[in-house]
């Protein structure tokens, strides 16, 4: 399933969440960063869910997200439209407005794996 982390000021968070079957991004914050050789893990969650990314450290357009930070969390479901927006924002929007990994780049934002509770 593909994600992606975007980095939005959470002040328009509470979007209209209208008659358009919109389904706002997730907000998750960093809980730990692994790297073994070329694949960084980075995880992250809420009180809900836990997830795990992944990503080659050397793939053009990854971050790292930074601790005691709020991120919006988006999926192929993801369908969010800010206050005053005329279009949606999906998980397609924002990898055509930053980056979309083809098939043989097998590391995020392409890999996601949730982790059972704590």
């Amino acid at each position: 399933m593909k994600i992606i982390l975007l980095a939005l000021p959470l002040l328009v968070f509470p979007a209209a969440a209208s008659a358009q079957n919109l389904i706002p991004p997730e907000v998750v914050v960093l809980e730990n960063v692994q790297v073994e050789g070329d694949v960084k893990t980075v995880y992250v969650g809420n009180a809900n869910k836990h997830y795990s990314l992944y990503c080659n450290v050397k793939a053009a357009g990854r971050i790292t997200p930074e601790a005691n930070k709020n991120y919006l969390l988006f999926t192929k479901d993801t369908r969010w439209k800010m206050p005053g927006a005329k279009d949606v924002i999906s998980l397609a929007f924002v990898q055509d407005w930053t980056v979309k990994y083809n098939q043989e780049e097998k590391y995020w934002p392409c890999s996601r794996r949730k982790r059972r509770s704590r």
